[in-house]
């Protein structure tokens, strides 16, 4: 299945205006990212388990191990209950990713000068990308001890990936698409996509974007002294998006524009998440040609697939333009 928007010509170009996030290494906010990006981010970056998560009460009398990774740390933001009036028969079930997204809009939003309330009952896409299950399932456990908790009308709304972007859209008062895109590694750019769509589309005009991975319990890792790999990751950054024109008729400060977007599937490899460079290169040059880039003029490359290493990433746009 392959996708692209052409972003030239008759339709208008998208922008960002407002941006917010959660980052390993205690990044709060987009600006403290560079501080720490580089060939020390890693280590910079990597902690212990945190212990609010709990692990060990999933399975009571069995050892967790102490997952070294990029977790967000160990504030658990309960506090914005109150603040978005959420119920406390709600906000016994309610996911943590839910409640670290609803704080996220709210920081997203202030970002762009744009009063929260001032947007209520307007048309604005909220589309959610969420990475990965990360087993919140297995805290139905916790709840079975009676029936009325077991079968909690609202656990279907917390625990189900769809409900994130529902409980922003509803608690926000927003009325245009709202939307969860569960696309493991690439559901930021799929959320990405589809807004650039629903902004182009005239079916939203502000869309909030955003790109989230939590792991709130252990059944996503398996542990040995031997293993060498993947280790835990985590991080949510928000976008808002409005189509160019609006935002520079609204003054809004522009962090960025959209010029291209292309997606696609590898095709048939040898397995599921077996990479193809010669699908990356496709979509590459897709892309480019959207934008009406040339490759000669991209500065950064950003590569994610375990199977493509740095040295090779220069086959899908050739090496960046001199800056002497």
């Amino acid at each position: 299945m392959a996708s692209s928007i052409p972003l030239l010509g008759s339709l208008d170009l998208v922008c960002a205006v407002g941006v917010s996030c959660r980052l390993p290494g205690e990044v709060m906010r987009p600006d403290a990212l560079w501080d720490i990006l580089g060939s020390e981010y890693q280590r910079a970056s990597s902690s212990s388990l945190p212990h609010s998560r709990e692990f060990a009460s999933y399975k009571p009398g069995h050892s967790i191990p102490n997952h070294k990774g990029q977790w967000l740390g160990a504030a658990e933001p309960e506090a914005i209950d109150a603040f978005f009036g959420i119920r406390d028969t709600d906000a016994a079930t309610l996911h943590p990713n839910t409640r670290l997204s609803l704080e996220l809009t709210q920081e997203a939003l202030e970002s762009t000068g744009i009063p929260p309330s001032s947007l209520r009952g307007k048309n604005v896409a909220v589309i959610v990308g969420v990475s990965n299950a990360d087993g919140r399932g297995m805290k139905r456990s916790q709840y079975t001890s009676s029936a009325p908790s077991a079968s909690h009308h609202s656990w279907a709304t917390s625990s189900d990936p769809s409900g994130i972007a529902g409980h922003i859209s509803y608690l926000f008062d927003f009325c245009g698409i709202s939307s969860t895109v569960s696309n493991v590694c690439d559901g930021g750019a799929l959320a990405i996509h589809n807004g650039v769509l629903a902004l182009q589309q005239g079916n939203a005009d502000i869309a909030i974007i955003c790109a989230i991975a939590t792991h709130v319990a252990p059944s996503a890792f398996a542990s040995s002294p031997d293993a060498n790999g993947y280790p835990p990751v985590e991080g949510a950054v928000f976008f808002i998006l409005k189509p160019l024109s609006a935002g520079r008729a609204s003054g809004d400060a522009v962090l960025g524009i959209i010029r291209g977007i292309a997606l696609r599937h590898y095709d048939s490899t040898r397995s599921l998440n077996t990479s193809s460079v010669e699908a990356h290169i496709e979509v590459a040059e897709r892309a480019m040609l959207n934008a009406n880039v040339d490759p000669h003029d991209i500065a950064l490359v950003e590569v994610h697939d375990a199977e493509i290493p740095p040295s090779q990433s220069e086959c899908l746009v050739g090496p960046p333009a001199s800056k002497n």
